[in-house]
């Protein structure tokens, strides 16, 4: 597991350092994106010392500078048709609509309509197709972040001077739990809020395990209070997590109206979500409705179950559990990607083909699921083995 402690905020280019130290080379992914871009781009690490803490900023060289004036439409063409895994695609263009979705809102306008000056910025099409590029690199690893840290004051934009946070930021934060610092800096930006909140399964001050490497990321902001870091740690050993269990009993709802409820409980980020048959008073046929979710995410959840279903009360209590940590690899069945779940637990390892991956494969071979996932299997560990 990854955990991400924004000291000092973020930015896509914090990201992009941070998930590059990991990886451990930025040589690949510059040629990548001079191939996507059609001019050839340079990233590289420089050395600094923030506080007397050795940390690492992004460098960015460009030989020539593409036209930077772009839609979500256009950036969303643009990937769709690269040359990038569809992973790596699929995340783009949603890190892309989490920012277009903000603006657009914003502006008050359509968002295949918006004309983004920040968004179509060559930076933060860098910013995001290499963050996406990295976290499918190293295996889609699980990430958790500290809060969000937010600024003071006011910043120039293409539309004039504008209050940090910067609405666009604010609006992509929402619903996230962030603190605000009190320093006349932008301190997260649209692309870096983005990006963290695609990739982070939950924002938490609370983090647990053996720290087997730390990074650290700066930029090119001083700051005379607070020290302009960020650090990614690696954890291993993470296994139990307390989580809230929350319950209620209905008895007065349609069926519709219990599938469109799971809905958006799993939007707003629930864990788990499942419904029990049960009598109630006057032996009434009715469900108890479970959900399981973070402590961040109680008062979403909450808001939720009584928005959108009958309920007039709750019943919530905090739990433990374990789970096996989790890894996500990519293998190469017949000339087809697939993704694999691989699980762990001690000397336990378990390994499941992902769900989707299986379907489509199943339906463009003809073959059952249940063949062609003993098979997929069977192939890996032939390979697995004799790595």
């Amino acid at each position: 597991m990854l955990y991400l402690d924004m000291i000092s905020g973020i930015a896509g280019d914090i990201f992009l350092s941070l998930m590059g130290q990991l990886y451990g080379d930025f040589e690949e992914i510059s040629a990548e994106l001079s191939k996507f871009l059609d001019t050839e781009i340079t990233l590289s690490l420089e050395e600094k010392f923030v506080n007397g803490i050795r940390a690492y900023k992004l460098n960015l060289k460009i030989s020539k500078k593409p036209h930077i004036h772009r839609t979500f439409k256009d950036i969303r063409k643009m990937l769709e048709s690269s040359h990038f895994d569809e992973n790596i695609k699929s995340d783009a263009v949603e890190i892309f609509r989490i920012i277009a979705e903000a603006e657009a809102k914003i502006h008050g306008k359509d968002i295949d309509e918006v004309h983004f000056h920040e968004v179509g910025a060559i930076d933060s099409i860098i910013d995001i197709v290499g963050a996406a590029w990295f976290y499918n690199k190293l295996n889609r690893p699980m990430i958790n972040s500290s809060y969000f840290r937010l600024g003071n004051g006011f910043v120039n934009s293409q539309h004039g001077v504008i209050p940090v946070p910067a609405p666009a930021t604010l609006e992509i934060v929402r619903d996230c739990n962030f603190e605000r610092l009190d320093i006349d800096e932008e301190l997260t930006t649209p692309t870096g809020a983005a990006i963290v909140k695609f990739y982070s399964k939950g924002f938490t001050r609370k983090v647990c395990g053996k720290v087997k490497d730390i990074f650290y990321a700066t930029g090119s902001k001083t700051f005379e209070r607070y020290p302009n870091l960020i650090r990614l740690l690696k954890l291993e050993g993470v296994e139990d997590e307390g989580i809230i269990e929350i319950e209620t009993n209905i008895d007065d709802m349609d069926a519709e109206k219990f599938g469109f409820l799971m809905e958006k409980l799993f939007e707003v980020g629930a864990l788990d979500v499942f419904y029990t048959p049960i009598y109630m008073k006057k032996n009434r046929p009715a469900y108890k409705l479970s959900v399981l979710c973070k402590e961040e995410l109680f008062n979403s959840i909450v808001n939720v179950i009584f928005k959108f279903s009958s309920s007039s009360g709750i019943r919530f209590s905090k739990i433990d559990r374990i789970v096996m940590q989790r890894e996500i690899k990519n293998f190469n069945y017949k000339g087809v990607d697939v993704r694999l779940k691989v699980y762990r637990y001690n000397d336990i390892e378990k390994v499941k083909v992902e769900w989707e991956d299986l379907k489509k494969i199943s339906n463009e071979m003809g073959v059952s699921p249940n063949i062609l996932h003993n098979d997929i299997l069977n192939s890996f560990f032939k390979d697995h083995l004799k790595h």
